[in-house]
């Protein structure tokens, strides 16, 4: 059935049924943009990468930290000093703890597709080198087979839809389907 609006054409919206956003983990810089809006993503491809200068240069510092909080940890052990076993073991825990978070976001500066679908927004290839914040919304996929339309119809057209009622729809981008 071909519902017809007064020979008017409605406004009408294509839009993903269900999309996931893409969105920055922690504050940062664009290193890389690998997708586009447009482009068809598997789970797992990347998207984007983050710089991760900054955070390797802490890793280091966290590291280095650690081995010399071990070292006199030894020292301390092998003298018999408990007192001093003590304050290295919980400075040394607290270090680790440290070198631990500053891991897990090294991990998460590679933004991936949470699932195959399309890049319906986000374009960062002319932002490289540009500040991100913790949040920000990069990019956003939604699966290739699931959309839906959201019909805008003029209220003097309203009697003449009702619920359950079947239509056709004609993009203009593709007149002949």
């Amino acid at each position: 059935m071909i519902l017809l609006l007064r020979s008017r054409s409605s406004r009408r919206v294509l839009e993903a049924g269900i999309s996931r956003a893409v969105v920055a983990p922690q504050q940062g810089y664009i290193a890389t943009a690998h997708a586009r809006a447009g482009d068809l993503v598997r789970e797992g491809d990347p998207l984007a990468t983050l710089d991760d200068r900054d955070l390797r240069l802490e890793q280091r510092k966290w590291q280095s930290l650690r081995a010399q909080l071990l070292r006199e940890y030894q020292k301390a052990l092998a003298g018999l000093d408990r007192a001093e076993v003590a304050i290295l073991s919980a400075k040394r825990s607290q270090a680790e703890a440290q070198l631990a978070l500053v891991e897990q976001q090294l991990a998460r500066t590679n933004l991936v597709a949470p699932f195959s679908g399309l890049v319906i927004k986000g374009d960062l290839s002319q932002a490289l080198g540009s500040p991100v914040g913790r949040g920000d919304v990069l990019y956003e996929v939604a699966p290739i087979d699931d959309y839906r339309v959201i019909l805008k119809v003029d209220e003097r057209d309203i009697g003449l839809a009702a619920l359950g009622q079947q239509g056709q729809l004609k993009l203009s981008g593709i007149p002949d389907l």
